[in-house]
């Protein structure tokens, strides 16, 4: 069970790191027409990736941060306390996914809006500033959903071994 705890905490820590980079990624990109004088449709661009950019990083710096503070006492509690850790992991875990099954849900929400936006300011013929803004929220959260499709694998994955193991010594 240790390998697959490790397994699980590797994988998110990974997954922080990818927020992390895309946050910092889109935060560069949204700040272009900080740095040269770009049309409306960049100014809209701009408008959506800022903000998720930051929410972004900060979800990346959470999971960074809970595997930094947690790896060593999770590997000391299974060690020692194996019965304790399967409950408190199980519990753990369910709550986690029953979070990130919301969070999914509001991310395919905003990106229906941003595809609703970038059709409106395209084809609807408003102006660059709606398109540049559906094509902001759609980019963000395609990367969020990306995220979220290996974490929501990771969760199962590590779900069905703490139950598998649930009965066991934790080796």
């Amino acid at each position: 069970m240790k390998k697959h705890l490790h397994d699980y905490l590797r994988g998110k820590q990974y997954s922080g790191i990818y927020l992390i980079g895309t946050g910092f990624l889109t935060a560069t990109i949204g700040a272009l027409p900080f740095l040269f004088a770009l049309d409306a449709f960049f100014q809209g661009l701009q408008a959506a990736l800022l903000p998720f950019s930051i929410v972004e990083f900060g979800r990346g710096a959470m999971q960074w941060g809970f595997v930094v503070r947690n790896r060593a006492r999770l590997s000391a509690l299974l060690w020692e306390a194996p019965r304790q850790f399967y409950e408190q992991e199980q519990r753990r875990i369910a709550a986690e996914r029953k979070f990130n099954y919301r969070l999914r849900f509001l991310t395919l929400v905003i990106l229906a809006c941003g595809l609703g936006f970038a059709l409106l300011g395209s084809v609807g013929n408003l102006d660059p500033f709606t398109t540049g803004t559906g094509v902001g929220l759609s980019l963000q959260t395609a990367l969020l959903l990306v995220n979220d499709l290996f974490a929501g694998m990771r969760q199962g994955i590590y779900a069905y071994f703490l139950q598998r193991f649930s009965g066991g010594s934790g080796d």
